[in-house]
């Protein structure tokens, strides 16, 4: 019995190793500006294109139905507000142990110059890297369609403002089902 505990404690910790849900992570590979524009009220306006790579550390791939990501940020007075919208067109798989890119639209409804201040200050600040908080929702499906779930997460993470295209350096996200919270094991970057 003292020689099979250790071999059933390995074999466990091997399946939870291996098993156990990994955070995907992403990464900006491209974006280019389709429209800008000022209002009368001095907001701006702006959308642009993106091309999103998708990593997916995972054993078992995943189909993705839809992404959406409001993106938040402190305004010059310390008041949180959306400040972009992302939206990655769905229906693509997401191999196991692999990536994935898509494209995807960022839209800049009404930025507001204390926003706008407020972005371009705490880049300059924070060498060149701005810190923003995102809610996003995700249909995704595993196992041929046999599970399936809507996930949100909340997430903070790091872009390289300073560079074209911008470049995500550090992503740390909460993943829910309902109320419930989803433990994942952190992925680095890449």
């Amino acid at each position: 019995m003292l020689v099979v505990l250790p071999v059933i404690v390995t074999y466990v910790a091997v399946l939870i190793a291996n098993f156990f849900p990994r955070a995907p992570t992403w990464q900006i590979r491209g974006q280019k500006y389709t429209s800008v524009s000022f209002n009368y009220d001095f907001t701006m306006a702006a959308e642009m294109e993106l091309e999103l790579e998708l990593y997916n550390d995972n054993l078992l791939s995943a189909h993705v139905n839809a992404i959406e990501l409001e993106v938040l940020h402190r305004d010059a007075w310390g008041v949180e507000r959306p400040f972009a919208r992302i939206h990655v067109a769905g229906d693509f798989a997401l191999p196991a142990r692999g990536s994935v890119r898509r494209a995807g639209t960022m839209v800049m409804d009404a930025l507001a110059p204390a926003m706008a201040g407020a972005l371009a200050r705490d880049a300059a600040a924070n060498g060149g890297t701005l810190v923003t908080r995102a809610h996003s929702t995700m249909d995704v499906s595993v196992l041929g369609g046999a599970a399936r779930a809507r996930l949100e997460a909340e997430c903070v993470q790091h872009l390289r403002a300073d560079a074209f295209p911008m470049e995500v350096t550090y992503i740390d996200c909460r993943y829910y089902m309902g109320r419930h919270r989803v433990p994942m094991l952190p992925t680095p970057v890449r």
